[in-house]
């Protein structure tokens, strides 16, 4: 089997406090105490997040300090945010078999091909 095509689906967003006044490149632009709801991730430490009414894909490198990305930005003194909740997703991969048979899966990496896939 291998992969087609894939969706990433929320189920949970996250939710980011801020903590200090941040202005990105993508035009987002927040305040003290603003919270912003991150969606998905989309690599390199960048997530799509929404805050007032609007979606931004912005460089969070504090989202998942429990794996020490904190302690990097904290080094840096680049934790504009702080993470209140975890985003939960599900990838799912349209594949095929190799008898032509085309079906959905949550389980993307007992399949091959799937790297183009999110």
């Amino acid at each position: 089997m291998s992969g087609l095509t894939g969706k990433v689906i929320t189920t949970r967003p996250g939710v980011i406090e801020v903590l200090r006044n941040y202005k990105s490149v993508s035009g987002g632009s927040y305040r003290p105490g603003d919270v912003l709801w991150v969606y998905t991730y989309e690599g390199e430490g960048s997530s799509l997040v929404w805050h007032n009414g609007k979606m931004y894909a912005e460089d969070v490198p504090f989202l998942y300090e429990r794996h020490g990305a904190w302690n990097l930005c904290a080094e840096n003194d680049t934790c504009w945010g702080k993470t209140k909740v975890l985003p939960k997703s599900v990838w799912w991969v349209k594949v095929k078999s190799a008898k032509g048979v085309i079906g959905w899966s949550n389980k993307p990496h007992h399949f091959g091909n799937i790297d183009a896939c999110g």
